[in-house]
């Protein structure tokens, strides 16, 4: 096998970290398994959002905080892009609220940056009218 040949069949650093950012998703958001961030959130994230408390354990603070609140909530990533060290998603959260039943949907739109294969920074947009 030529080398440019064993090359193209190694997954590209852009497809790694779309896979990171799709399998944190997955095991946090849907799985409801906030013990799994410590595996994708770098020593100290950075997250650009004034709503969560900094760090992993903030996260996880912020999560469990919602899923007792929405707990058959799911996430399904709409788009993905990745560029560089950063990976943009476009997400869609459906959940009912247990305490009313009320049905709702949460739109977001997250950047991630990726370094040393772990989510070091973040930041987001949300549409929350449809908790409304």
């Amino acid at each position: 096998m030529s080398e440019a040949t064993a090359h193209d069949n190694q997954p590209s650093n852009l497809e790694k970290n779309k896979q990171l950012v799709r399998n944190f998703i997955e095991d946090t958001l849907n799985r409801h398994d906030v013990a799994t961030a410590d595996k994708y959130l770098g020593q100290i994230p950075i997250r650009n959002n004034n709503q969560q408390a900094m760090g992993t354990e903030g996260f996880k603070e912020h999560r469990k905080r919602f899923f007792q609140e929405f707990p058959d909530s799911h996430t399904t990533i709409d788009h993905i892009v990745a560029e560089d060290d950063r990976v943009l998603v476009m997400l869609t959260t459906t959940a009912t609220n247990k305490q009313t039943g009320k049905r709702v949907t949460i739109k977001s739109a997250d950047l991630y940056r990726i370094e040393n294969g772990k989510i070091a920074e973040h930041w987001d947009v949300v549409d929350r009218s449809g908790m409304a």
